[in-house]
């Protein structure tokens, strides 16, 4: 975060911050591994097209795919506009709570 304090120093009348959505991700991950994803994702890295609904990435690239996009939708909601992840409405196509692994990540410094 020392650039964002060096930039909000050179320009005061600027707002500068940062948006930590990796942790999501490496979380996302974790969970996966874990098996604790139920059946929201049935493979880490799916095709670009016909697996981006259950899976984490869609290339090797490490693309974002629907989960992943849904998840750090919430930390750039709670960056911009304040909504605290669990005070968000739920995501009915996702079994696992994104909400909670969205907070977690914010709970360890990610913003």
């Amino acid at each position: 975060m020392n650039l964002t304090n060096d930039l909000n120093a050179d320009y005061p009348d600027a707002d500068v911050f940062t948006i930590n959505h990796a942790e999501v991700v490496y979380d996302l991950r974790a969970a996966y591994e874990a098996g604790e994803l139920g059946g929201d994702v049935a493979q880490l890295t799916g095709s670009i097209w016909a697996e981006r609904r259950n899976s984490i990435f869609i290339d090797e690239k490490g693309h974002a795919g629907n989960i992943t996009k849904d998840t750090g939708t919430l930390i750039w909601l709670h960056a911009v506009h304040g909504v605290e992840p669990n005070n968000a409405p739920a995501f009915p196509q996702w079994e696992t709570d994104i909400r909670a692994i969205a907070q977690a990540a914010l709970d360890k410094g990610g913003q």
